[in-house]
């Protein structure tokens, strides 16, 4: 049986981009080595996906980079 929407539904889902967490610390390995392959890495996807990161995220790298 096939799902509902028709065409342009099953369009959306397969146009759609991945989506990807980050957390705190592939954000702050991307700092330490701004050469480094999880720099490279996530340079290369944000184009290609959508990138999330917790709200906490922004309060702990805040805490880690201030000090």
């Amino acid at each position: 049986m096939a799902r509902g929407g028709g065409e342009e539904e099953a369009k959306k889902r397969t146009t759609r981009k991945p989506a990807i967490v980050l957390d705190t610390n592939i954000i702050i390995s991307s700092l330490i080595k701004p050469g480094g392959f999880t720099r490279r890495v996530i340079l290369l996807l944000e184009d290609q996906a959508d990138l999330y990161a917790p709200k906490a995220l922004l309060e702990e790298l805040t805490k880690k980079t201030s000090t």
